[in-house]
């Protein structure tokens, strides 16, 4: 076995991440890294820190796509190819500062937050809701209001701690934030029918469009609380593959964080539309500006025009 010793060469593009080997003859050779993130060593293959379970698949096809280019322009160049290690080596920083401070900050909220599993997370959320029930309706007999507050603000923190991996696909968030809602409407009516002793179910038309709408808001905020969480995620790794809303979504907050209009140089179909996304952001701050000085206008004026 190959042990690492980081002196050898370091990973100059990540910073934080550093790769070395040392040839043993008598064994075979294996290639370790420290993990970019908490700096613990991991294997070269691994694609999950097990130190910190953070995503390297990404440190990886960054590392591999420096490779392939760094031996592209040798090859035209007309110089050797060299290793993977030194090609990466000698990579130049090429991040936009104001992109690598919004980065940075992303960065701080996915590894300082804590993750749980999607099962956990679930029971937790639906026994702090089931406890928020009891509180404000059975032991306080608060208004609705604060019911309302709890199962709004509730969700969306259990949501943002649902999972740190990013997915082209938000479905499922949306499915877990649904067997959430479900399940502790359920639950509150059977409380409720048990005390008062009434149907568990809404008897009535109104009784199932307010059951509904209460349900609804629940799963969107647990579902918000991930696409949050995924929007961080994707921030602090811009490379990640992720939805296309998640996506517009970490431009934008990368672009307010760093005071840069939103844009992706590497990619001119999805700079396009970031562009649009800027311009009409523009013109509905405009829109609002002008439909409120009229409005001051038409009160101030209205009853002498």
């Amino acid at each position: 076995m190959v042990r690492i010793h980081e002196a050898d060469w370091r990973l100059a593009p990540l910073g934080q991440s550093q790769r070395a080997c040392t040839a043993d003859p008598s064994s075979q050779e294996t290639l370790f890294m420290k993990c970019p993130f908490c700096a613990e060593e991991v294997k070269d293959d691994a694609t999950v820190c097990k130190h910190c379970r953070y995503d390297l698949t990404v440190v990886r096809a960054l590392m591999e796509r420096i490779e392939d280019l760094t031996k592209q322009l040798q090859s035209v160049a007309g110089v050797p190819a060299v290793t993977r290690e030194q090609s990466i080596r000698h990579a130049p920083e090429l991040q936009d500062p104001h992109t690598e401070r919004a980065a940075a900050i992303a960065g701080v909220i996915a590894r300082h937050i804590p993750v749980l599993s999607p099962l956990a997370t679930l029971l937790l959320a639906l026994g702090a809701l089931l406890l928020a029930h009891f509180i404000i309706v059975i032991h306080y007999d608060l208004s609705l209001f604060w019911l309302h507050v709890a199962s709004l603000v509730l969700p969306f923190v259990f949501g943002f701690i649902y999972r740190q991996t990013t997915t082209e696909y938000l479905s499922s968030d949306l499915i877990c934030g649904g067997v959430l809602a479900a399940a502790a409407l359920l639950a509150m009516s059977s409380v409720v029918a048990e005390i008062d002793k009434v149907p568990v179910l809404p008897t009535d038309w109104h009784g199932w469009l307010e059951y509904i709408e209460y349900g609804a808001s629940i799963a969107l905020a647990f579902f918000a609380g991930a696409v949050c969480r995924q929007t961080a995620t994707a921030m602090s790794t811009p490379a990640a593959k992720t939805s296309r809303f998640v996506y517009f979504a970490a431009k934008y907050a990368t672009a307010k964080l760093s005071g840069v209009g939103p844009h992706d140089p590497h990619d001119p179909r999805m700079d396009k539309y970031l562009k649009r996304v800027s311009l009409a952001e523009k013109i509905i701050i405009a829109s609002i500006a002008a439909a409120s000085a009229l409005g001051s206008i038409w009160s101030g004026l209205g009853q002498f025009l």
